[in-house]
């Protein structure tokens, strides 16, 4: 089929011809009248020709003959050729090729000189309507044309020349190119718009939609292609669509921009930012209407909560009993909630506008508030504030104020916000509190006081006792008498451990008991604690045995004292309860996860050590497994009643257990036995091996040369104890009842070694070992080794008095293993001065 261009130059063709027969028919009646074309004389139409051939707007020649030499042309012909008219009349086709040159629309092939439009036409008597080809220049340049042409016939209809007519299509050519561009540029941009684009008829069909706007919707262009825009629309928006989009048709809007709801494919809505355009057609009526469209979703979505957050804060602000206010750079209020006009009196149209000064509402900080809020514009730091305000007739209330700034929209600190709380209750209870700590600190003081005076009132009188009984028994008494003595040395030594209990227990209840962290050798000290607990359960006919564990390190740091004194407690605890069978200890080290101790041994280098002591004894009742751990508390039954104790042995062990990051607990059957477990968290000593030892030897007491001593003690019984044990080792001994006699006693003659005892009348040992060791003494030697000999036996004494200037301490009661290490060290220290 023909498309609309072929017919297009068919009708071109067909009014060319019948222009050309009008044209012969009135050469025609020209000629018999002897006239021009237009009824003037032949010179006339020959001017009239020739100012037409001037003033034409088109390039036009008239060429005769068979070579169609040119007769006329057109003065836009000349300068479309770029040749003066003597160049060109007269010559023919063949002629003017030589110059001039006729090209297809490619610009570079050549036109065949028989093709040529005008040899066509002069050759066949060819139309030519509307053919582009390029004119080539003898300069070299190109212009491409549009032409016709066709046959001159005379009268008897032979063809004796031609008539070629062009147009210079340039500028057209340069309009269709830039209007293809355009379209290309509007497609690209259309389609690749990071917005939604759509058009749509004025019936509102979608006409074309780009890829944003189909994935917005969910739909492909071609789904979209057959729905319209009130499909997409909320069916409660559809009414106000229309209008609008009548209104922009009518011409009385020029366009729509808003928020809208749309429908998505799958349901869901969606909010956009639409705007639409009408664009209308040449004639002015419309041609289609183009939307842009932004998906505002998120955006949407942020308002609402900024709106819920603002509505939250108002509701905060608007019902907090704090008093809060927002305060610009100049001072001025901009906001205050209720609760300050409930508390200032003013509602808050008194308020806003004014400064703090002209509002006054705030005398006594009036000045103070304006330094806080400046030093914060400054500062971009927020600030606290406290103060206290009196509201007649009531008394003062105070306040704690937080100062914080605030920014606006650009991120420019506009405001400070400033909120107030009424700390008056709580200023109340912390002045009670602060009344409350004070009397305790002094409770505790006095508690601490009053056990430092139990275990040295204690202490001393047991000192003699359990002193005197060890003299009677290195007299070697009679039988009978030797088990007297030797009861009451246990019931003493009883006595004593029920004593350490309490203190210890007071101690730890009071926070006073630390744990150290040393390094020792674990499996030293329990092997040879199990040794002595071993011997402690053969002399009631139990079987003793204690593993440790090979995976056990050799060298921890720790408490080694207080973790001696788990096991003792609940091994001791083991023996005393149990009649017949054994006792098994076992120590090893277990995981964390194992034993529920995660939070307890947090550190990949940390110990944690895993114990259990198993006995045959008596058992406990499963109603009272959780309550011997509990201070006082002993298990009831006759059974039990039968073993004396004060039952503080087990918590100790617990709370001794738990400042080792541990735990213990125990399970128990009556009349079977019990098992108790406890875990501790150690360190593992840098480069720690496993070792093995010989088996230790007692090492023998060396002969100690005879020492003069002198010996200050209060307490007559006691003194007559120290100076009997000393003068027993073959020492001299001098004894004087306080501090003032002991210092009077040095300046008057030599002394290797004075043993002092620390609380006396007169002057204490603190103050006379001060004066020794200060060389305030003539003739005293200030370096004179003094041994603190006292019934202060509290943790933290023994440092306490080495630090005064004392050089070793024994505790009473005196513990005669020590009382010789002691000597030995004063003995030491007298010949490595001798050998000097």
């Amino acid at each position: 089929m023909r498309d609309e261009g072929d017919a297009s130059k068919d009708r071109r063709i067909e009014e060319l011809e019948a222009k050309l027969t009008a044209y012969e028919r009135c050469e025609e009646e020209r000629r018999q009248s002897g006239r021009g074309w237009w009824g003037e004389s032949y010179e006339e139409g020959v001017k009239l020709l020739q100012d037409i051939m001037e003033f034409i707007p088109q390039g036009l020649i008239i060429a005769k003959g068979p070579k169609a030499n040119i007769q006329i042309i057109s003065r836009n012909g000349r300068e479309t050729i770029g040749l003066p008219l003597r160049d060109v009349l007269g010559r023919s086709r063949a002629g003017g090729l030589q110059t001039w040159g006729l090209l297809h629309t490619d610009g570079v092939t050549p036109v065949r000189a028989e093709d040529q439009p005008l040899a066509r036409s002069i050759a066949r008597g060819e139309l030519v309507a509307e053919e582009e080809y390029v004119i080539l220049r003898p300069d070299g340049g190109k212009v491409p044309i549009a032409c016709n042409s066709g046959p001159i016939r005379d009268e008897s209809g032979s063809i004796t020349g031609g008539v070629l007519s062009w147009i210079n299509v340039a500028k057209s050519q340069k309009l269709l190119e830039d209007l293809r561009e355009s379209e290309a540029r509007f497609k690209a941009t259309f389609d690749q718009a990071a917005v939604g684009m759509a058009q749509t008829s004025p019936g509102n069909r979608f006409l074309r939609a780009n890829a944003k706007y189909c994935q917005m919707l969910g739909y492909t262009f071609d789904e979209l292609a057959r729905i319209s825009l009130d499909d997409i629309v909320l069916p409660e928006d559809r009414d106000k669509e229309r209008l609008l989009v009548g209104q922009l048709l009518a011409g009385d809007i020029s366009s729509i921009s808003l928020e809208w709801r749309c429908l998505r494919k799958d349901g869901s809505i969606i909010w956009t930012e639409v705007t639409s355009s009408l664009v209308r057609k040449y004639s002015g009526e419309p041609d289609y209407i183009i939307h842009a469209k932004l998906d505002i979703s998120v955006r949407k979505k942020a308002e609402e909560e900024l709106f819920k957050s603002v509505q939250e804060y108002k509701a905060l602000a608007e019902n907090s009993p704090d008093l809060i206010i927002r305060i610009n750079r100049g001072l001025r209020y901009l906001y205050v909630n209720p609760a300050f006009e409930a508390f200032s009196g003013h509602p808050a149209s008194e308020c806003i506008g004014k400064s703090i000064r002209e509002a006054c509402y705030l005398p006594e900080i009036t000045e103070k508030i304006e330094e806080v809020v400046a030093r914060v514009f400054s500062t971009h730091q927020a600030e606290s504030l406290d103060f206290a305000l009196r509201k007649p007739p009531e008394d003062a209330r105070h306040f704690q104020a937080s100062v914080v700034l605030e920014s606006g929209q650009e991120g420019l600190e506009e405001s400070v916000l400033i909120l107030s709380r009424d700390i008056t209750e709580l200023k109340r209870l912390e002045a009670e509190s602060k009344r409350a700590m004070e009397a305790a600190e002094q409770a505790n003081r006095a508690k601490s006081e009053f056990l430092a005076n139990m275990s040295h009132e204690i202490r001393t009188p047991m000192n003699g006792v359990m002193g005197m009984l060890d003299l009677a028994l290195m007299n070697n008494p009679d039988p009978p008498v030797r088990s007297y003595l030797q009861m009451g040395k246990k019931s003493a030594g009883h006595l004593l451990n029920i004593v350490n209990d309490i203190l210890d227990l007071a101690r730890i209840e009071a926070g006073r008991i630390e744990i150290g962290t040393r390094e020792f050798d674990v499996r030293m000290s329990l092997e040879a604690l199990f040794r002595t607990m071993a011997l402690e359960a053969e002399k009631k006919g139990l079987r003793f045995s204690a593993v440790i564990a090979a995976d056990i390190p050799s060298r921890l740091i720790g408490d080694e004292g207080r973790l001696i004194q788990v096991f003792t407690n609940l091994i001791g605890n083991a023996i005393k309860f149990t009649t017949k069978g054994e006792i098994t200890v076992k120590v090893t080290v277990a995981r964390p996860t194992d034993i529920g101790m995660q939070e307890a041994c947090p550190h990949t280098d940390a110990i944690c050590m895993f114990a259990s002591i198993s006995d045959t004894g008596i058992g406990i009742p499963a109603d009272q497994l959780e309550k011997i751990f509990e201070s006082f508390a002993q298990v009831r039954g006759d059974l039990h009643l039968q073993h004396f104790g004060t039952g503080l042995g087990l918590p100790i062990s617990r709370q001794l257990v738990e400042l080792m990051d541990g735990k213990i607990w125990s399970e128990s059957e009556l009349g079977k036995g019990s098992t108790f477990y406890f875990t501790v968290t150690l360190q593992e000593a840098p480069n720690a091996q496993p070792e093995t030892r010989p088996p230790r030897r007692k090492p023998q007491k060396p002969r100690q040369a005879p020492l003069t001593i002198l010996l200050a003690e209060d307490n007559p019984i006691n003194r007559l104890l120290a100076e009997s044990l000393l003068e027993q080792r073959g020492h001299t001994v001098k004894a004087v009842e306080n501090g003032q006699e002991a210092i009077e006693a040095l300046a008057r003659e030599p002394f290797d070694a004075v043993f002092m005892d620390v609380q006396m009348p007169v002057m204490s040992g603190e103050e006379a070992t001060r004066r020794i060791r200060d060389g305030e003494l003539p003739g005293v030697d200030a370096a004179i080794p003094v041994i603190a000999l006292t019934a202060h036996a509290l943790k933290g004494d023994r440092e306490r008095f080495l630090a005064k200037g004392m050089d070793d301490y024994l505790a009473k009661p005196i513990d005669l293993e020590q009382l010789d290490q002691a000597l030995e060290r004063v003995a030491a220290k007298k010949e490595s001065l001798q050998d000097r």
